[in-house]
């Protein structure tokens, strides 16, 4: 579990948002372009992690309770099979540490 104190939501997508050059609007989207869906995939589970709320997280992403639910279940494997993922991950959470310092 990845928990970072003191984050507001709404940085956590934003910071995902310009790490991953996608727009929050797209993260928000239904687009299930490659990019958009691991940028909006990392903000659920990073929000998730921070509410413990289905229902607070998808409103956020402007998903359904299941959708986060099922996105939530199956991230531990997409972090396993792809590189992509957890390199935005790291640069994510380094992003999230060092706006945490800053303020």
């Amino acid at each position: 579990m990845i928990k970072r104190k003191g984050i507001k939501l709404g940085d956590i997508l934003s910071i995902v948002s310009e790490c991953s050059n996608i727009s929050e609007e797209q993260i928000r989207g239904k687009s299930k372009k490659e990019d958009i869906a691991i940028a909006r995939k990392i903000a659920i589970y990073l929000i998730f992690n921070n509410t413990h709320n289905y229902n607070e997280t998808g409103r956020m992403v402007n998903k359904k309770y299941t959708t986060v639910m099922f996105h939530i279940d199956n991230f531990s494997g997409l972090l396993r099979s792809s590189a992509k993922t957890r390199y935005l991950l790291t640069k994510i959470l380094n992003k999230i540490d060092e706006k945490q310092r800053c303020d």
